[in-house]
């Protein structure tokens, strides 16, 4: 059989497994970041809203202890809790969410800061709208734009995140390709 190229020593094509891992990275790592998005746009811009209020306040110090933290240590930890040999697709995504969230709350946050006090939403205000639809009608739309940037990134960082952590070895990734375990097989034959 040609191959473009070529075959590992168990005889799978190499070009269709890179793609096959490519696809499952990507995958994942859409789901991971549209969940992170959902989540951090959510708390984000109800905490941007209400900057300086007490809800403002204790969530923000949360959200800044996980992110002086190294993600590498919050992820070491939590694959600890679960269990290396326990790690799947799901517990993966559970654990890449619960890191991830708080990029975006914070970008979030940061931008409806800017934006709460704008003329459009005092007269959303003045009209009677509630704060609900002050936040998430009239706001959001006007930052969503300046969060795809993040959302993005995100997608980036997740696919590097995994493949660098099965290139390490702090996962194992036999039984579905990954790109760091594509990676990892690759050494030997240099």
């Amino acid at each position: 059989i040609n191959s473009l190229l070529g075959t590992n020593t168990q005889g799978i094509d190499i070009w269709t497994r890179t793609w096959t891992a490519a696809r499952d990275s990507i995958t994942l790592s859409f789901l991971v970041a549209t969940t992170d998005a959902i989540i951090g746009i959510t708390i984000g811009s109800v905490l941007g809203f209400y900057a300086g209020k007490w809800i403002d306040t204790f969530l923000s110090r949360i959200v800044d202890v996980i992110i002086n933290i190294p993600t590498l240590v919050w992820f070491l930890m939590l694959m600890t809790i679960v269990g290396k040999a326990n790690i799947n697709q799901f517990n993966l995504y559970l654990i890449l969410i619960s890191i991830g969230w708080v990029y975006m709350v914070n970008n979030t946050r940061l931008w409806m800061i800017t934006v709460k006090d704008q003329e459009f939403i005092l007269s959303a205000k003045a009209v009677g709208c509630s704060t609900q639809r002050q936040i998430f009608v009239h706001a959001l739309p006007m930052v969503i734009g300046k969060l795809a940037t993040t959302y993005v990134r995100r997608i980036v960082i997740v696919i590097m995140s995994i493949s660098s952590l099965v290139f390490l070895g702090f996962l194992d990734s036999k039984s579905d390709p990954n790109l760091g375990t594509l990676l990892k097989e690759a050494i030997p034959l240099l």
